[in-house]
């Protein structure tokens, strides 16, 4: 499903002494299957993107369009019912939404909700947890009697369980040790390639933005301030910098290797593309 905003504006409180404009003008289109990451420091208008792609709230001016469905500020309930039925949000520490007796009852709570009989959502729970790995054995226990990493495996099932086509990822792995980040950060990515899912990946970790996305959005005071691929975003480390944004590891280490004479591709933003080029280049100087 592609997304556009259409000069968006919004403002909380509008008409008020305390109105506060959170986003101003916003024009891009989000590609159907793509990987975007939406990035920029706290107060740049990320967590109010998200309120409207989940249609919790309606732009003040301007229009959203999720395909043939149309979001303004006239935008009827009924409407924004229908559009949160492809979305799918992925919230910081999502176990702690978890509140059923068992795994299996929790993952199909959220089919129930949209009008799915018990059947039908036995059928997409038991589905959405064999796509996030989780144990059959685990389905009749007490979510609260897992680990941490297999509860937030549970909270991720119940979204995938309503089949949404866009997955929003808010610093979906926020609290995990590295390994434990890769592995969520790789599941993510391979859901997308099996369910050819929209995602959304909201995060401070340029590391998984270098990795995974293929697109990025630089949010800077409730405007766009930049929207390219991840090569152009962190092609200019001085601008990245000046917006209080981190530096790939990858990318600083790459810039070290080139300073000392090194000839690498300066498309590299990665470990994978950087050991890759090393090897190469390694190669090279064994058959001269």
């Amino acid at each position: 499903m592609a997304i556009e905003f259409k000069n968006v504006n919004y403002t909380y409180q509008v008409g008020t002494p305390f109105a506060n404009n959170a986003l101003t003008d916003l024009n891009f289109t989000i590609k159907p299957q793509s990987y975007t990451a939406l990035i920029g420091h706290t107060g740049s208008g990320k967590s109010t993107i998200l309120q409207l792609l989940d249609g919790l709230i309606k732009p003040t001016t301007g229009q959203i369009i999720f395909d043939e469905h149309v979001i303004d500020n006239k935008t009827s309930q009924k409407v924004l019912a229908k559009v949160r039925q492809h979305v799918g949000i992925v919230f910081q520490f999502p176990e702690s939404q978890l509140f059923e007796q068992t795994v299996l009852k929790d993952v199909m709570f959220g089919p129930q909700n949209f009008g799915k009989t018990a059947q039908e959502a036995q059928a997409l729970a038991e589905k959405a947890l064999r796509l996030v790995n989780l144990p059959e054995e685990h389905w009749q226990k007490s979510p609260f009697d897992l680990s941490g990493g297999q509860m937030r495996r549970v909270a991720i099932a119940g979204v995938l369980a309503i089949e949404p086509s866009i997955l929003i990822l808010d610093e979906p792995t926020a609290g995990l040790d590295p390994v434990g980040r890769k592995e969520m950060m790789q599941m993510f990515a391979q859901l997308q390639q099996q369910q050819n899912l929209t995602i959304i990946l909201v995060t401070h970790q340029m590391e998984d933005v270098a990795e995974y996305a293929d697109d990025v959005l630089v949010m800077v005071g409730g405007k766009l301030v930049k929207h390219a691929t991840p090569s152009a975003i962190f092609a200019d480390i001085a601008w990245l910098q000046a917006q209080q944004l981190d530096v790939p590891h990858a990318v600083l280490f790459k810039n070290k290797l080139q300073a000392q004479g090194l000839e690498l591709p300066t498309s590299i933003i990665n470990v994978e593309q950087l050991a890759q080029s090393l090897q190469q280049y390694l190669q090279k100087g064994d058959q001269g």
